[in-house]
């Protein structure tokens, strides 16, 4: 990643650089993913035998719940979820249950490759989750399987978008990235 942020803590509310009121946090709730697509996790940087972290290393729920306390008491607004793959995490609707209890919060979104999504849709929801983004290879099946070296993967992101419209999750956007090959 990039250098961090600079942060300016001297208002009541915290400030970019350029002066703008920070409303939204990103939160990532696992580092893991079920994908190995090659801008994210390049094998020459991520091997097969790649250690992640352990989950007693990861934060606990009460801990992302205290941290987006505080940050809410610091006029953050807008919660986003994110991992790698965050529908990896164990029990991730009792988090956002959690999360939507926050006085403060008023919307909760998550960034998912969508191929666990159809299984949690309904969950997510009931516990607070609004909004959803897709992130998005491609489309074409074969280019998904051969792109994240998954078979199978690409019918579930199929299901995922047709689960979503009942339970009423707002798709955010959905990214579907163009790799030079393509254009």
């Amino acid at each position: 990643m990039g250098a961090p942020i600079p942060l300016r803590l001297d208002t009541a509310e915290p400030r970019d650089r350029y002066g703008r009121a920070l409303r939204d946090l990103r939160i990532s709730v696992i580092d893991r993913c079920n994908f190995r697509c090659p801008y994210c996790m390049p094998e020459d940087q991520y091997p097969r035998d790649h250690e992640f972290l352990a989950k007693a290393q990861r934060l606990r729920f009460e801990e992302i719940q205290r941290l987006a306390t505080v940050f809410a008491g610091l006029g953050v607004r807008k919660l986003r979820l994110t991992g790698g793959e965050p529908l990896l995490r164990r029990e991730l609707p009792v988090l956002v249950r959690e999360l939507a209890a926050v006085p403060g919060i008023e919307d909760i979104a998550m960034t998912t490759n969508g191929s666990l999504l159809a299984a949690q849709a309904d969950a997510l929801r009931a516990a607070g989750l609004g909004r959803i983004t897709l992130s998005l290879d491609t489309l074409d099946p074969d280019d998904v399987s051969r792109d994240v070296r998954r078979s199978g993967r690409s019918r579930r992101r199929a299901r995922c978008n047709h689960r979503c419209r009942p339970c009423r999750l707002r798709p955010a956007e959905d990214q579907c990235r163009r790799h030079a090959r393509h254009q």
